[in-house]
């Protein structure tokens, strides 16, 4: 599972290798996360047992910011913008005040029952305005489509597994936590068919401008 946070990458390389907001945005996720992730044994020993829940908090500010931030940029009403940049504030002041709280469990659940609920708002809004707006280009055309599918599809198939991995015995929930590993590979290929699709969009803006004819008027 962990390496197919290396797909949107590696999609990159090949077909857009171009930085922009979106793709920075994405490379710098799926990097980190695979770091976190093939790096917990160590970085757990070494934060030791006192500050090993920073590990959690780090994993879910870099998941939640990335896909707020991507859903932010396709969004282009300014109030629900500002609405979601309070509540960001809102949701990271929450994260870091919960990490000094006394209750401390396996997984920080309700930090990601509420990030899940806050990105499908935006996801849903995402949906709402690309409905009303009138483009002649393919909803399913559109990059941030793709991107915001793969996030639907990732928080919606783990939500409930996330929110009862502390409720549960180990020996009930551990036989079907590969499900959660299924909707994890399916996100990420999600965001490479949006990175493959925005390499395309780069690539038609710049052909456009190269088939500009040069008028030398004097």
């Amino acid at each position: 599972m962990n390496y197919s946070f290396l797909l949107p990458p590696l999609f990159f390389l090949i077909f857009t290798r171009k930085f922009t907001k979106e793709t920075t945005a994405i490379i710098f996720y799926c990097v980190s996360i695979f770091l976190l992730n093939f790096f917990f044994d160590q970085i757990i020993r070494i934060l030791g047992f006192k500050y090993y829940y920073s590990y959690y908090l780090v994993y879910t500010l870099v998941e939640y910011l990335t896909f707020a931030f991507l859903l932010w940029s396709n969004i282009t009403n300014k109030p629900f913008r500002i609405v979601m940049g309070l509540l960001s504030a809102a949701f990271i002041a929450f994260q870091i005040l919960y990490l000094f709280s006394n209750d401390k469990k396996k997984l920080d659940s309700l930090p990601i029952g509420i990030e899940t609920i806050l990105i499908l708002i935006f996801i849903f809004y995402f949906f709402y305005e690309q409905l009303k707006l009138n483009t002649p280009m393919p909803l399913y055309k559109n990059y941030a489509f793709w991107i915001a599918i793969g996030i639907l599809i990732y928080l919606s198939g783990t939500f409930f597994f996330y929110i009862l991995v502390n409720h549960l015995p180990p020996q009930q929930i551990q036989p079907y936590w590969f499900v959660t590993y299924i909707f994890d590979i399916a996100k990420n290929i999600f965001l490479s068919i949006g990175i493959l699709l925005f390499g395309n969009r780069l690539k038609d803006q710049l052909s456009k401008i190269k088939n500009v004819p040069y008028l030398d008027i004097n």
